[in-house]
């Protein structure tokens, strides 16, 4: 902020500049608003400090005070490295101070007492604490002011309140008129929204590459890579922007009106906007919770499907993947480093084809779980969230007139708790949504499909399609663990079976499948490798006979 002024003949002045918004700061008050303060320092002798532009930040609400140029000048006054005798010089009242009048009176009375100079340009009045406190003439000019500023921003605020509240009335009613104010792949023309070709193809683009499973950080460097324009003329794609337009629900025409903190404001509208994109492509394109590729970070051409996927059974620690220059290898990165003793190299090549090739002839997904875990745990907030909601309206019944100490803490900590399991309850619903895009997903056809395209792809092309095949690969198996020769990979349990693909070396050698019954596991059943090519493509022959006609999915 500024070192103590050293020459007390030449005292420090402080010029606060301050905008609610960015824009404000575009027009012509920064130079008015200066220039007039170094007119002002030049007649009083006084040493100019330009330190104090405060930018987006309301005097109305106090913003400015809790964070930003002005409050590390406050805190550096209260702690006494703000010489006293320093001078601020503010436009007017209304630069420092727009809050209700016993609190802004406060914050300036507080400023004075430190030894502080408040200077305000529009009516040429210099205050000190002196001056306050011997000249009532001088106390009341500064209140008024303070009582104007707070008035006239408090009905700017509730005009701007009451035109936003009657567009957003309008939009709900299907009379809203379309602005420029919209996603960025949209315009406005003569009040009514259509698409921008060329914008819509970009975002279909990332809304198709984060159904490969890429990152945010990979689309934004291919866009970038392919030159392809930003909507905003920004210095090229950003991972926040990607992110941001991905989880954008106008892709599926709903717009959400949000109030200035950027909170929620009423429900959403849909219908609003036109839709791109079909609900469940917009779902299975968000990052659920179980998302392993979100950080979008990628080894070139991506060499290992089953990156972090597989463990050591020893010591616990990653696979990981070993170019040898004529060999590559999976090994456990401990044993690496001289730290565990499960030394053994096993070849990749060979270990993806047997994958591949099982995956391809066995429809694993029959016998893995399709529940959505996140339908229980959406009904089980709303249930906590009706209960503690129906305590707190009783407690306000009952102590209507006259409400205890107590029982306002209590009703306090269950409005607090209400608010919590709302938002928890806000984010269930958005992954119970993607859960169910992802499980009417006919992932086992494509990816045979996938598997029989990728030796005809060019290299780009084959990146893309091994990150999606590595992305149903993690969504497929629960665990894999590898001890010495020995591998075994878990898929992700059924309610009535588990099955887990036995390897040696990197040679499948067959299929251990248990059956649960009554919520106990019966003796598992080996299915050894040369049964699986006896079967028909279809394998259900071979399912059924294994873990039973009943526990088959449909």
């Amino acid at each position: 902020m500024g070192s103590p002024n050293e020459n007390p003949e030449m005292a420090t002045a402080y010029s606060l500049i301050r905008f609610s918004t960015p824009q404000q700061a575009k027009g012509d008050s920064t130079r008015r608003q200066l220039v007039a303060s170094e007119r002002f320092c030049a007649e009083r002798g006084l040493t100019l400090n330009r330190t104090l532009h405060v930018v987006g930040k309301s005097a109305f609400h106090g913003d400015h005070v809790a964070t930003g140029p002005l409050a590390e000048f406050i805190k550096l006054v209260e702690a006494g490295k703000i010489l006293i005798g320093s001078w601020l010089i503010i436009e007017a009242m209304d630069r420092l101070d727009r809050r209700d009048v016993p609190t802004a009176n406060e914050q300036f009375i507080r400023l004075l007492r430190a030894g502080i100079v408040i200077h305000t340009m529009i009516d040429n009045q210099t205050y000190t604490y002196e001056r306050i406190k011997n000249d009532l003439t001088a106390m009341l000019i500064s209140i008024i002011q303070m009582a104007t500023a707070h008035d006239y921003s408090k009905k700017l605020s509730m005009r701007i309140s009451a035109k936003w509240e009657a567009r957003r009335e309008e939009m709900r009613a299907g009379r809203g008129k379309a602005t420029n104010a919209c996603p960025g792949w949209l315009k406005a023309i003569d009040g009514q929204f259509y698409e921008v070709p060329e914008r819509v193809a970009v975002m279909k683009r990332i809304i198709a590459e984060r159904h490969l499973s890429l990152g945010r950080h990979e689309i934004s460097t291919r866009l970038n890579r392919d030159r392809m324009p930003t909507f905003r003329n920004g210095d090229g794609w950003h991972p926040s922007t990607i992110a941001a337009l991905v989880r954008n629900k106008a892709l599926i025409g709903i717009y959400q009106p949000r109030k200035a903190d950027g909170s929620e404001d009423g429900p959403p509208i849909e219908g609003f906007y036109p839709r791109i994109i079909s609900d469940d492509d917009f779902w299975r394109a968000q990052w659920g919770p179980d998302n392993k590729l979100g950080a979008g970070g990628k080894t070139k051409g991506l060499a290992n499907l089953l990156r972090g996927v597989c463990k050591c059974a020893r010591c616990g620690a990653s696979l990981v993947f070993l170019n040898t220059g004529s060999d590559r290898f999976l090994v456990c990165s401990k044993a690496r480093r001289g730290l565990c003793d499960n030394r053994y190299h096993r070849m990749y090549p060979k270990l993806e084809a047997e994958l591949l090739s099982a995956f391809v002839l066995f429809d694993f997904s029959r016998l893995i779980d399709h529940a959505n875990p996140q339908v229980n745990r959406v009904a089980g907030l709303e249930a906590e969230i009706a209960a503690k909601t129906a305590t707190a309206t009783r407690l306000l019944k009952d102590f209507q007139e006259d409400t205890p100490p107590l029982v306002s803490k209590q009703i306090g900590a269950l409005t607090a708790e209400i608010k919590g399991l709302t938002a928890e309850l806000s984010e269930a619903r958005r992954n119970a949504r993607i859960a169910e895009a992802r499980a009417s997903f006919d992932a086992y056809t494509e990816f045979g499909a996938m598997v029989a395209w990728m030796p005809r792809m060019e290299d780009d092309e084959r990146y893309l399609l091994r990150t999606r095949m590595a992305g149903e690969l993690r969504r497929i198996i629960d665990t894999a663990t590898a001890d010495g020769t020995a591998m075994t990979i878990a898929l992700r349990p059924a309610e009535n079976s588990r099955v887990e693909i036995l390897i040696d070396r990197a040679t499948i050698t067959g299929f251990r499948i248990t059956v649960i019954a009554d919520g106990e596991p019966l003796e598992p059943k080996i299915l050894p490798r040369q049964r699986l090519d006896e079967y028909s493509p279809s394998r259900a022959g071979m399912l059924a006979g294994f873990v039973g006609e009943e526990n088959v999915a449909a």
